[in-house]
């Protein structure tokens, strides 16, 4: 059996029509989740990037390897800690379009076949990928990573996508609604980033609109990349497993078109399986898994022994409609734009604060996701024996894993030039204020008051 991995960057499942969206995002997608197992409770403990697919590739949680912000000079993986196509090589042929190991270099390790493009889009991507499949088919078995951006923001569909969702031009919106935005630390940033890309469009929904057609346009060619595989006679012999390494924020939680703060819009991505044989065509999973249950899965499909250092689990028995019980608890983690720890049951959800970062959220917060799935009503004051409880377990967990090691989230906020740190001083200066000055104003006028505990509310 071969395998292919399509990982795209920035896909929150919920916007998936397979996920239950109301637009139509993903025909492709949709045609292949009919054709295999769909989990619907499928996480990213850690993000963003590069946590996110250190966590996928080495089977493990980023309080093991110790990667859990973005892009920061220096970071290295601890030694003898080996990726996924390490593990593979030399049992089958591995190869990837992709272009992460240009920020670190244990992304590229472990290939034999290392394609970077100039464009990341799914459009090129899958042209890539069929020209090495149509010459390389016959060195079979083999695992095949394949890593789109489309998603990402900014999102900048082809013209026949761009009015697929929203006819105008994404003017007539609402100056209330970008007061908000502009007072971020993070939008002399973005603003540069996103907006001026975009045309600098002032209604909120033409934005989101786009993040859809950057979905439809990825999901094209993900069926062509399927259709291509038929018509090169793999598709019989072939696993397909597509997932995202974390979602996006469109508004939620005043973070606004971009993937920071461990809130369910984030962490919640989709992953959908594809076997030849043996999975239940069909099937929807609603247990908790996670990103870490990946690399043992495709060691399965493709009989490699899993090494020691795996700490997911195999979703074979899943995959072939096992009765199997998911995880009772994820732990997730950031260190980027702001620095916190969460842990998430199928009923509540405990966000613990370690830096606030370029954003506001200077507090924890509890969520009983099971009735408020957007995490809209802050129970931290509300429910003191839940947080208590979910607290001791998260402390304990930390503490089990971690053993003499530090706390990774913690040191990363301890160093000098943290990923943080830079756009963090930008936003201060453009806004005028110390970071303490800008909290508090940034609460007082945009944050709802039931959102803040009641000692947080008593500062503001």
């Amino acid at each position: 059996m071969n395998v292919v991995l399509v990982v795209v960057d920035t896909l929150r499942a919920d916007h998936l029509s397979c996920y239950g969206y109301q637009r139509k995002t993903s025909p492709a997608l949709d045609e292949l989740a009919g054709e295999g197992v769909t989990f619907e409770s499928f996480w990213a403990p850690c993000i963003p990037t590069h946590p996110g697919f250190t966590s996928l590739f080495t089977g493990t949680h980023g309080i093991t390897h110790g990667i859990v912000s973005q892009g920061r000079r220096g970071a290295q993986l601890p030694a003898g800690l080996r990726t996924l196509p390490e593990i593979l090589r030399g049992k089958v042929t591995t190869a990837a379009v992709d272009n992460l190991a240009g920020g670190h270099s244990w992304f590229g390790r472990g290939y034999d076949h290392y394609l970077t493009l100039r464009q990341n889009a799914m459009e090129w991507i899958a042209t890539a990928a069929l020209k090495w499949l149509h010459t390389y088919r016959d060195q079979q078995p083999f695992f095949l990573f394949l890593h789109p951006w489309d998603p990402h923001s900014p999102y900048l569909a082809p013209g026949p996508y761009r009015h697929q969702f929203y006819p105008g031009d994404g003017s007539g919106g609402s100056p209330e609604d970008w007061e908000p935005i502009k007072a971020q630390l993070v939008y002399p940033f973005f603003k540069r980033f996103l907006y001026d890309r975009m045309g600098n469009p002032t209604d909120l929904n033409y934005i989101v609109a786009q993040y859809d057609a950057e979905i439809r346009y990825c999901d094209e060619h993900l069926g062509r990349l399927f259709t291509g595989l038929k018509e090169l006679g793999l598709w019989e012999n072939t696993a397909i497993l597509v997932t995202a390494d974390h979602g996006e924020s469109m508004t939620e939680h005043h973070v606004y078109f971009e993937h920071h703060g461990i809130y369910d819009c984030v962490l919640h991505v989709p992953l959908i399986v594809r076997l030849p044989e043996g999975a239940k065509a069909g099937l929807r999973v609603t247990e908790m898994f996670q990103h870490l249950d990946i690399a043992p899965t495709i060691c399965d499909l493709l009989g490699v022994e899993k090494p020691a250092q795996f700490e997911g689990r195999s979703l074979m028995p899943a995959l072939q409609g096992e009765e199997v019980a998911g995880y009772e608890a994820i732990y997730a983690c950031e260190a980027s734009r702001m620095a916190k720890w969460a842990i998430r049951t199928k009923e509540w959800k405990l966000l613990k604060n370690v830096d606030p970062g370029q954003y506001h959220v200077d507090y924890d917060e509890l969520y009983h996701v099971a009735d408020d799935p957007h995490e809209t009503q802050n129970l931290l004051d509300q429910c003191p024996a839940v947080r208590d409880r979910l607290e001791l377990q998260l402390n304990r967990w930390r503490e089990q894993q971690l053993g003499p090691r530090p706390d990774p989230v913690r040191v990363e906020m301890g160093l000098l030039g943290s990923t943080m740190e830079g756009t963090r001083q930008e936003g201060l200066q453009y806004v005028g204020k110390t970071f303490a000055e800008w909290i508090r104003d940034y609460q007082r006028r945009f944050v709802p008051p039931e959102a803040l505990p009641a000692a947080r509310r008593a500062k503001t």
